[in-house]
């Protein structure tokens, strides 16, 4: 076997582990990410209950952390947390 074919392999082994390691990686980010907003709208549920306010309340609060904190894909959390364990949520 030549050298270039040799180095090609190798060059081609290295592809494969790199993209490997990348989508093993989005898909470690994407779980905490979405245990992060499973947990932000469980403790956001816990004040509305806690509070006895109403789920204007949470808009309010999800409205603030939009605007000041940069949450930008939170708006879906309180529901989802009510409507997803978060054990069924990592097994999907």
């Amino acid at each position: 076997m030549s050298n270039e074919v040799q180095a090609q392999q190798l060059f081609s082994s290295i592809r494969q582990l790199i993209e490997e390691s990348r989508q093993q990686a989005a898909v470690v980010v994407n779980a905490t990410m979405s245990m992060l907003y499973w947990q932000i709208g469980k403790r956001i549920n816990e004040e509305i209950k806690g509070q006895n306010r109403s789920e204007t309340y949470g808009k309010q609060i999800v409205t603030t952390l939009w605007r000041k904190h940069s949450v930008k894909r939170i708006l879906p959390i309180p529901r989802m947390r009510r409507i997803l364990p978060p054990n069924q949520m990592l097994r999907e």
